[in-house]
Order: structure tokens, then sequence, then C-alpha cells
């Protein structure tokens, strides 16, 4: 994700200042900074299956880790790629609230995360399908 906001800085940076654009694109350059500035420390690479088995405890914390970085995410996606990497965010939000025990003290919170997590995955769904 990050290689992606490098090259939309890039990208807005060869705009030149006689464009009728460049303002905009000046705007976006600042905007860009700061969502790579966020996926750089929130970069999280994990396998699918970790080979560690994490702490219960820890699948709701995650959970809400993942629904943060979507939530803040949606609001400057404009791309396919930007949407579909929400989505992302969105479907290891659900996971992560899924995989929450039923002895957990955070479980009934964690179903009800899951029904409006699925509603914002089918809303990003939506948006990559629309999106250039």
């Amino acid at each position: 994700v990050a290689d992606e906001w490098k090259n939309a800085i890039a990208s807005m940076q060869s705009v030149p200042d006689s464009d009728e654009n460049y303002t905009i694109a000046q705007e976006k350059i600042k905007q860009y900074q700061r969502n790579l500035e966020y996926s750089q420390k929130n970069a999280n690479p994990q396998p699918k299956t970790p080979s560690v088995k994490k702490p219960p405890e820890i699948y709701f914390q995650q959970g809400l880790n993942e629904a943060n970085t979507a939530a803040f995410l949606t609001q400057t996606s404009k791309s396919k790629d930007e949407w579909e990497f929400v989505a992302t965010q969105w479907e290891k939000a659900i996971e992560n609230m899924k995989a929450v025990s039923a002895s957990d003290i955070n479980y009934g919170k964690a179903q009800q995360r899951v029904i409006q997590y699925q509603k914002n995955l089918d809303y990003a769904r939506l948006a990559a399908s629309r999106a250039k």
C-alpha cells in the first residue's frame, strides 16, 4: 500500500506549476503524504493463518485496529485499489471479531460488530466495483 501512495505522490509531483490542476495536485500531495505515513505506521503484514496461535483476548483488539484502519482509509479512498484495500481491512476485522471466544467478555460486542463490519465491507466492495 505504501508503494501505491508513493506512486500517487510522484504522479502529483509531476504536474507542472503552469497546469490548471497544479493547486489541486499540491493539496493531493499533502493528503497522500498523510496516507503514506499512516499506512507505513500501521503496516501489519501477517500471514492469513499465523503459525503461532494468538492469545484469545487479542482477537477483539485486533478487530478494532483493523476496523479503525478501514474507517480511516474510507475517508480518502478513490481508486479501485484503494477501495479493495479498505475491503481487505474490513475482512480482517470481521475474521478477528468472529474469532472472539464465547467466553470472552467482549463476545457480544464482537458479534454486533461482525454485522456492522459486514455492511461496511459490502459498501467498500461496491465502491471498488464503481471506482476506476
